[in-house]
């Protein structure tokens, strides 16, 4: 588990097995780290990430493609060097295709969306560097 959520490098991973699976991205979202509960979290914290603690950034993928396409995509996630869990997804058909027009691929478009969660164990520095993103904000006061 890398101490670092390493954005950047996973989402040029998670675009090269696009290429390879022949999927497109419409989107994708990655959400700040956040600390998960568990014996490394102490009682009472403020929804910082602490250094040790097991912490995970959710990624949200939007893909579209055909089944076989989207099938590899999903396959070759699951065997790439990043951890990845995929928590949930749901596989609809790209209503934006014309009826009655012959498919070029011979399969129709689908549109997935895909929730997965990396996961991190930062240290002391790299918590300090996260700070800004993994802290609760405090409310603003009233006026």
């Amino acid at each position: 588990i890398p101490e670092v959520p390493d954005l950047p490098a996973y989402i040029r991973e998670l675009q090269d097995l696009g290429r390879q699976s022949g999927v497109g991205f419409v989107s994708l979202t990655p959400i700040a780290p956040v600390e998960l509960g568990g014996a490394a979290v102490a009682v009472g914290t403020t929804g910082a990430i602490t250094p040790g603690a097991l912490a995970a950034v959710n990624v949200d993928m939007e893909l579209s493609g055909t089944y076989f396409e989207i099938t590899k995509f999903m396959n070759e996630l699951e065997t790439s060097p990043r951890y990845t869990l995929v928590s949930g997804y749901t596989i609809v058909e790209d209503e934006t295709e014309a009826e009655g027009e012959p498919l070029s691929s011979g399969s129709p478009q689908l549109n997935a969306t895909v929730n997965a969660r990396i996961y991190l164990m930062p240290s002391e520095a790299d918590v300090t560097a996260l700070g800004a993103e993994s802290t609760t904000p405090s409310p603003a006061p009233a006026p």
